[in-house]
């Protein structure tokens, strides 16, 4: 992420109590795009500090996994898991895509699964996938309990 000296200047005075308009004055910028400039600088560090669990995805891609699965909080093993074919039920998501996903997880030493019966990593999540599998005419069957679960 690259920011420019400027603007990081003008970020760093507006920390410090300076007005818009003096800062502004300043480096020859109206009111208005001295908030711009801060405000842009404030969601680039924001972003930047978020986990990189989905860095490197296109936008697109990142919308339709939240779409499909409901949650910004993927990692890349619970993304490996979702099958190519529910992914490309939806909408936005084509060939495409699908190669962007493929090569993204290969880079992490990760396949996409092709089949239907994966069995994710947490049981939200394994509810909204059995939920949108059924409504596209899928059999799902749940997977057999764990250890701890069976007692």
């Amino acid at each position: 992420m690259i920011i420019p000296k400027r603007n990081i200047a003008i970020f760093e005075a507006r920390k410090t109590g300076r007005t818009f308009r003096d800062i502004g004055l300043e480096h020859g910028l109206s009111v208005e795009r001295t908030r711009q400039i801060c405000v842009q600088v404030e969601r680039r560090l924001a972003r930047a500090s978020e986990p990189e669990a989905l860095d490197g995805l296109s936008v697109r891609v990142q919308n339709c996994l939240f779409n499909a699965t409901g949650t910004h909080d993927l990692t890349p093993e619970e993304i490996a898991q979702l099958p190519a074919s529910f992914l490309l039920d939806q909408y936005n998501f084509g060939k495409t895509s699908l190669a962007e996903l493929r090569l993204w997880l290969q880079k992490r030493g990760l396949e996409m699964n092709d089949l239907p019966t994966a069995r994710p990593l947490n049981s939200k999540l394994a509810e909204t996938w059995a939920k949108a599998l059924r409504k596209r005419g899928w059999t799902v069957i749940p997977p057999p309990p764990t250890n701890e679960q069976r007692g």
